[in-house]
């Protein structure tokens, strides 16, 4: 459906007939319909230029607007699309944000030991039997008959 067209188009239109009609009698038609058109809004043949310059604003002014850009993120992929995307990769990433764990830690799979403000004594012969592990490696740690290297081998050995 087209719209409505203004003043000008429609001068627009019979000017182009008159200047571009295919035979003598079309363009007599439209240079009469163009007298009556510019004596009908009070203008003279002076006044053309301005109103076909008029008529070129309205054309464009009815062109529709262009589409707006792209959005750049519908080109980007989704993560759901990545076939390494699973639901424990999920879980390791959101730990690996969140939690810091160093190299021993893993690989011991996260030993511990519960301590309190009593646990001083405790701690010393824990830390002594870490520095055994540490130095000798399991064999060692088994050879110590310390209560702290029997819990740290139960820690180890999980």
């Amino acid at each position: 459906m087209s719209k409505k067209k203004t003043l000008a188009q429609n001068f627009a239109d019979i000017f182009r007939m008159y200047m571009g009609g295919t035979t003598e009698h079309e363009r007599d038609t439209a240079k009469n319909r163009a007298e009556a058109w510019l004596k009908r809004h009070a203008k003279t043949w002076k006044d053309v230029a301005e109103i076909l310059a008029q008529a070129g604003r309205d054309d464009a002014a009815q062109q529709p607007s262009p589409p707006p850009p792209p959005d750049p993120r519908d080109a980007a992929s989704h993560p759901f699309d990545d076939p390494e995307f699973t639901p424990v990769g999920i879980v390791y990433e959101a730990a690996g944000n969140y939690l810091y764990m160093s190299e021993h830690v893993r690989i011991t799979g996260g030993a511990y030991a519960p301590f309190d403000s009593e646990s001083s004594a405790q701690l010393r012969e824990l830390l002594r039997a870490v520095a055994v592990f540490a130095t000798g490696g399991l064999a060692a740690l088994q050879d110590q008959r310390s209560e702290a290297a029997v819990k740290l081998l139960g820690q180890i050995r999980r």
